[in-house]
């Protein structure tokens, strides 16, 4: 009988001591935060690359550049086009909240990050103008750009995308 009641009073005792719920959860939720930001900060397979990276997806952007050597350029990203890309991101994640509370912890990217990234590449074809916002395609699988913007085209009843001079 003894016995019994010692082994109650030790599993009571390591049930209380060790049971901390609310510290577990949160730990738990701060390691969602972290998970979600590590997540938001790589990019998908599926979207463009920076300017200059060798790249199987065609990707059009939209830069102000500065000539460094014979036909390698530096440039950054209109700050326009990201000014704009910002105001559309939080018009849309705020219509996002409305519908999933939950995700109040994603935020979009400052638009002033993007305006210093310098980006190196290397120009095919005709040279572009500098200090001017132009528009640029990427040449697959190289660190090439070109003048040109991408144009929709209809592909047997799906769109695709095709690199064109303006």
């Amino acid at each position: 009988m003894v016995v019994l009641r010692l082994l109650s009073a030790f599993t009571l005792t390591a049930l209380l001591s060790g049971c901390d719920v609310v510290d577990d959860v949160k730990k738990m939720k701060s390691d969602i935060r972290a998970l979600k930001a590590y997540i938001m900060a790589i990019t998908p397979p599926n979207e463009c690359q920076a300017p200059g990276t060798k790249q199987a997806r065609i990707c059009g952007y939209r830069l102000i550049v500065k000539k460094v050597d014979k036909d390698l350029y530096m440039g950054h990203m209109d700050p326009d086009v990201v000014n704009k890309g910002q105001k559309a991101c939080e018009k849309t994640l705020a219509e996002i909240i409305k519908d999933d509370p939950d995700k109040k912890d994603f935020k979009c990217t400052d638009a002033q990050y993007y305006r210093f990234a310098w980006y190196g590449f290397k120009i095919e074809g005709e040279k572009p103008k500098e200090g001017v916002a132009q528009d640029f395609v990427n040449i697959a699988q190289t660190e090439y750009l070109k003048l040109g913007t991408l144009e929709k085209i209809d592909v047997g009843g799906s769109m695709a995308m095709n690199s064109g001079r303006q």
